[in-house]
Order: C-alpha cells, then sequence, then structure tokens
C-alpha cells in the first residue's frame, strides 16, 4: 500500500471507529438518563431494550454506510486480484473489536482496555450510578436486582453472585 492509501485508510477507521463509538456512548448515555428517570422495573426494562436495539441499529447503520467504502479503499490499492473482501471484513471487524473495548481511545483510560466485551461495557455503564465509563473489567459485574429478573445467571458468563 502507498503512503496516501495508508493515510486514507487511517482516516475512513477514524471516521467509522467514531460512528461506532458514538452509537455505543450516546445510547448508553440515553439509557443511563431514562434508567435514572424510571421508577417502575418494567419502564427501566423497556429503557434498557430500547436503547440497546438503538446501539444495534446505529452500529449497523454505521457498517452499511462504511463497507463500501473499505471495498472503494481495497480497489484503490489494487487488491481486487487478492481476497479483496477478506481484507474488508477484516478491517471491519477490527474497528468493530476496537469501538467496542474502547481501544482506540487509549487516553481516556490510562491505557488500551481491550477485555471487555461490549454489551458487558453496555450493561456496566448505562446501569452503574454515575456515567464514569470507567469501571474495570477485573471487578465482578453485579447487575442490578430489577435487570436480574429477565436473565439468567447460571448461563450468563458476565454475571456473577
Amino acid at each position: 500500500m502507498t503512503p496516501d492509501i495508508q493515510d486514507a485508510l487511517k482516516a475512513l477507521s477514524r471516521q467509522f471507529g467514531k460512528d461506532l463509538y458514538l452509537a455505543k456512548s450516546d445510547t448508553c448515555m440515553a439509557a443511563f438518563k431514562a434508567l435514572k428517570e424510571a421508577t417502575a422495573t418494567e419502564q427501566k426494562l423497556s429503557a434498557v431494550g430500547k436503547y440497546v436495539r438503538e446501539w444495534v441499529d446505529r452500529s449497523a447503520v454505521a457498517i452499511r454506510f462504511w463497507t463500501p467504502k473499505y471495498a472503494a479503499m481495497a480497489d484503490a490499492a489494487g487488491s481486487a486480484g487478492k481476497d479483496k473482501w477478506g481484507w474488508v471484513n477484516e478491517n471491519v471487524t477490527e474497528k468493530l473489536q476496537r469501538s467496542c473495548t474502547g481501544s482506540d481511545f487509549p487516553g481516556l483510560w490510562g491505557g488500551p482496555i481491550t477485555t471487555w466485551e461490549p454489551l458487558e461495557w453496555w450493561i456496566r455503564n448505562a446501569c452503574n450510578q454515575a456515567p464514569t465509563f470507567l469501571i474495570l473489567r477485573d471487578e465482578p459485574l453485579t447487575l442490578p436486582e430489577w435487570l436480574r429478573i429477565s436473565t439468567n445467571p447460571a448461563s450468563d458468563p458476565i454475571i456473577t453472585e
């Protein structure tokens, strides 16, 4: 890849990553606000479901928007004869993983965070007492009682008693 193509790929990855990260953090913050205002368990469960769905939908929109741009980048780099779609998939998947773990923003947390699963990150921060986005993975995740009702702790690896 030429330096121009590499720079364009970095810019593309930053833009895609920003869309994915904003989808996650915006919906998490909206859920946090809705949970603070909710009084009944049903309202809280509805808010979590609504904003998780919105996060998934916004992420899907970003993926659909940016994937063709990665394909065009592969063409511009002369990857058409090689495994173009494998390369596109690898880049899109890597960006998804990074956006879900926060490793594109290491300065905000003092170092790259690579162990959070995306839904765990979302639930931890939406259901936390304050929107800190700083909860570490080593701490056991204890779900609020109102959310625990709708889960099966025995089959969920992120839930600890």
